[in-house]
């Protein structure tokens, strides 16, 4: 009997497939897909791998940084249970008989597209001649929009790493349960954990803003060039107002969730290649040790 997950995951992979065939997430994508059948899984990992740290995102040393910190945890993880581990990342693609829901390549589809169109806005108004305020307010609105479904794909990841924390803990937490939590629920989690230090991921989100736009209280202001909104402060027991300039929310705060999604995304790839071509592996390694000591 094939679950409602597994014809999920199909569906999204096949719409991934046509769009790529497309070009739509450019040129190296297009030609990922086009190697996607002629080579072996290790290699289509490796070339996968090797998209990302070709790819100037930015921020590329903290993409690294979470990838080898996840890397740290992941080895703890194997010490106690490796089969378990394995499970808990291809679960977080495919999804489990005691939770179909959980499969995740849906939302990255989702996600992926999403960023790929605002990529495509920005290039479109930059070649523009003039940029009134109601585009600059579309494209404003576009990034808030974006960061809602970075976070959102974040929280999903965050669950694999509760899962990964639980069993380096020796702790058995039902899937069913965390899928529950909230996104703060699972941040506080993790930022209580007396098993790892998952700071670098928990500080990525900024709690204030995530809060805001967790409520839709988060949008773009055209004229003061700010992202603004509320958000509700516990201890004083009501709203408060929030004002980030664009700078900051699109170098720095939308950045943050990126890196973690990319980063965990690396850190799987690592792990694979570390298992199953230690060559290939330490090829990317490389790269990534000559741009972090730069």
């Amino acid at each position: 009997m094939i679950s409602i997950a597994n014809n999920n995951v199909e569906s999204a992979d096949r719409l991934l497939r046509n769009l790529s065939q497309d070009g739509f997430f450019g040129k190296e994508s297009k030609w990922l897909n086009a190697i996607r059948d002629r080579v072996d899984t290790t290699t289509y990992i490796y070339e996968s791998a090797l998209s990302i740290v070709n790819t100037d995102y930015g921020d590329n040393k903290v993409i690294y940084q979470i990838s080898n910190l996840l890397l740290l945890i992941y080895v703890d993880a194997m010490k106690i249970d490796g089969q378990r581990l394995k499970c808990i990342l291809v679960s977080f693609i495919e999804g489990t008989d005691e939770v179909p829901s959980s499969e995740n390549l849906t939302s990255y589809k989702n996600y992926i597209v999403e960023k790929a169109k605002l990529d495509e806005s920005i290039k479109e108004l930059s070649a523009s001649q003039s940029i009134n305020l109601a585009d600059k307010m579309t494209l404003g609105n576009d990034f808030a929009a974006h960061y809602s479904s970075a976070v959102e794909f974040v929280s999903k990841i965050l669950v694999s790493l509760i899962q990964i924390d639980s069993l380096i803990g020796k702790k058995d937490v039902k899937l069913a349960r965390i899928e529950g939590m909230s996104t703060a629920e699972k941040l506080n989690y993790l930022r209580k954990s007396k098993n790892c230090d998952w700071n670098f991921i928990v500080n990525m989100v900024n709690k204030n803003v995530r809060n805001a736009e967790s409520h839709l209280n988060f949008s773009y202001n055209p004229e003061s060039e700010r992202f603004i909104g509320k958000y509700f402060h516990r201890k004083r027991g009501k709203y408060v107002e929030l004002s980030i300039s664009a700078e900051e929310f699109i170098g720095k705060t939308l950045k943050g969730v990126e890196a973690v999604i990319l980063g965990y995304i690396l850190s799987n790839f690592m792990l694979y290649l570390s298992a199953e071509d230690r060559y290939k592996a330490m090829e990317i390694v490389n790269l990534m040790d000559k741009e972090l000591d730069s």
